[in-house]
């Protein structure tokens, strides 16, 4: 197959031509030959905002994103339990993208002195009326001073940025040297990525600019500064249910029974051991 040029150099290898992937609609990827999948379209960060503005401001959105409050907060406690093994010592903890703060209160309740950014106001102020210190806008507007902080978190967000170098070295600035960079963000190398295709629940195009792989966000992170500590990939049963299911009647087959969930869950461990679950989660280390 020829290649293609990249839209921006890719940010794991820095190549700059790659291979027509996923087409969704009117958008399309194309995969650099390290694995990463870059959207086919020359976006610069004000229409990725215009982007994820027009999706996660709408008000369907937040109402089913509300809904899932338990589920995220249960969720974020075990998130901290993990980082909390790497930074023993609960110092400042930074939520890039924390939408209505929710990390953020699990990370106070556990002591930790708690700072976060977020572009869309509305849920801005809704974290902000908790009595979390929130900054509305991007992380460059918060102007932290260096080495703020003891933990930065991008949960689902790096792969909205289309200025990863800029991005990431503002980061590790406010990042001590020594914190740890909390990375979650969806797996192109996943089981269902490859299953669903276009239809991939996480694929979100034109929100997702980037989508990794393992071993594409390791580079990605090893190239500017940071020590991979802990890596990973996992991925909410109930996600790959929804997806699974939808291709089965793609294919006119039944749906999954309930009763096929045990099974889901012990082919999930194996598939997230082997690098292929739907999330990837990574833990690295600010280099001195």
């Amino acid at each position: 197959m020829s290649t293609v040029a990249l839209a921006r150099p890719c940010p794991a290898c820095g190549r700059d031509r790659g291979t027509p992937d996923v087409r969704a609609g009117i958008y399309a990827l194309v995969a650099c030959p390290c694995g990463l999948r870059m959207l086919d379209a020359p976006l610069d960060g004000g229409h990725v905002l215009e982007n994820n503005s027009e999706k996660y401001g709408d008000e369907d959105y937040n109402r089913w994103y509300r809904s899932m409050r338990d589920v995220l907060m249960q969720r974020y406690r075990n998130d901290l339990s993990e980082i909390e093994k790497l930074v023993p010592n609960k110092g400042r903890i930074l939520d890039v993208g924390c939408a209505y703060g929710w990390f953020l209160e699990a990370a106070r309740e556990r002591g930790w002195q708690t700072s976060g950014v977020e572009v869309e106001e509305a849920t801005a102020h809704v974290a902000r009326d908790a009595g979390l210190d929130v900054t509305l806008g991007l992380l460059d507007d918060a102007n932290f001073p260096d080495a703020s902080f003891d933990v930065v978190g991008l949960w689902d967000v790096l792969e909205h940025v289309p200025g990863t170098d800029a991005f990431l070295a503002e980061c590790r600035r406010v990042l001590r040297p020594g914190g740890i960079l909390a990375v979650q963000s969806p797996n192109v190398r996943s089981v269902m990525a490859r299953l669903m295709k276009d239809d991939w629940s996480w694929l979100l195009l034109p929100q997702h600019v980037y989508h990794f792989t393992p071993s594409s966000m390791r580079k990605t992170l090893e190239r500017r500064g940071f020590d991979v500590a802990r890596a990973y990939t996992w991925e909410p049963t109930e996600a790959f249910v929804l997806d699974a299911t939808r291709k089965f009647k793609q294919l006119g087959r039944v749906r999954i029974r309930k009763a096929a969930t045990p099974l889901i869950k012990v082919m999930e461990r194996l598939w997230c051991a082997a690098g292929r679950g739907g999330l990837l989660r990574v833990y690295a280390r600010r280099l001195p």
